[in-house]
Order: structure tokens, then sequence, then C-alpha cells
């Protein structure tokens, strides 16, 4: 397929794209051939997510169903942000940190014991 790029180890985890239309013109390449092996994308458990400085809005459909447009994401226990920004990230570990000390019954040995 032209101008696909996959992302991640796994095998079409990620797709893409420089323009719209390419991704467009991607998702259609992909539905074809999933129908040919007797499978459909679900646009249900599909998302999109433009990376950049400003926000744009893409009109992305499989099976003439649109596909939800995101501003993050939660991929390996890290959150991938539309603005690439790291303060979702922070944020959240800086809470789980929070959850673990302030756990009932759990001393400080106990969070720093090497397992």
């Amino acid at each position: 397929m032209a101008g696909l790029c996959e992302g991640g180890n796994e095998p079409l985890g990620s797709l893409k794209a420089k323009e719209e239309m390419i991704l467009r013109d991607i998702l259609v390449e992909l539905n074809d051939s999933c129908e040919q092996y007797g499978m459909k994308i679900n646009a249900n458990k599909t998302t999109s997510m433009v990376i950049g400085r400003k926000i744009k809005m893409v009109n992305l459909r499989v099976l003439n169903e649109a596909v939800e447009q995101v501003g993050s994401f939660i991929f390996l226990e890290c959150t991938i942000s539309s603005n690439m920004s790291c303060c979702q990230v922070v944020k959240r570990r800086i809470a789980m940190a929070k959850k673990a000390f302030n756990r009932k019954g759990a001393s400080s040995a106990d969070l720093w014991k090497n397992n």
C-alpha cells in the first residue's frame, strides 16, 4: 500500500500518513483486503488522532461509519497527546505515585522494597 507506515511492533497497530486523502485511501485498501479474508474493521473500536500544533478535524469513515477522532490515548502506560505534550504523562504518574503512597497499610519500606 502506497504511503503506509506501520507503527509500533504490531502489524497495522497504527497507520500514519501525511495527508488525510492518503489515509482515507489506505483505510479503503485495508478494508478491501480484510473483506477478502472475511474480516471487518470495527469503526466503533477504531480511533484517529492528528498530531500537530494546531488541532485539525479529519473525516475518516469505515464502512460508511465515522471513525472517532481523539485528542489523546494511553498506549503502553504512556499518554500520547495530539499536541505531543508530556504534561498528561507527568500528571498521571504523579497520581499513580500518590495512590501508592496513600494506600492503607502500606509503609514507606514496602514502597521501596525490591521484589
